[in-house]
């Protein structure tokens, strides 16, 4: 399985246009998503929408890394080592072109491989190296 997460501040606006994209990769899936307490009706558009998106949201007040850290906890507890983890940024709509790369790479990496600038990667290389505070730079 392919566990998708990422962070969310006040994209109401695109958000469910940048989910779209994502669910044209065609394996299957499940997306994990930290809301930083949005103010313009982002996290009760995630909310409406769970089941659509097989997707798990919470919210905490957090960085854009310490947020992703705390989406690949959530989705960690699901996981198995045969597992893929990527990371995608919820105000980007995605092409088809890249739905199509994904699909390619997640046939053909292996445990010591990160494909793309999304850290497309198998579970146990994901896990071993945790996010920071992307801040704090």
């Amino acid at each position: 399985m392919l566990f998708i997460y990422g962070t969310v501040y006040n994209s109401n606006r695109i958000i469910l246009k940048s989910l779209e994209s994502v669910m044209k990769i065609k394996l299957e899936k499940s997306i994990y998503v930290v809301d930083n307490y949005s103010t313009d009706g982002t996290y009760e558009t995630l909310q409406d929408n769970l089941k659509k998106y097989n997707m798990i949201v919470s919210q905490a007040r957090c960085t854009r890394g310490r947020g992703r850290q705390l989406a690949i906890e959530m989705a960690e507890k699901k996981a198995s080592a045969n597992d893929m983890f990527m990371f995608i940024d919820l105000d980007t709509v995605y092409s088809e072109s890249f739905a199509d790369l994904i699909e390619y790479a997640y046939s053909n990496i292996d445990h010591n491989t990160v494909f793309l600038d999304n850290h497309l990667c198998y579970y146990d290389v994901n896990h071993a190296v945790p996010w920071k505070d992307l801040m704090a730079a």
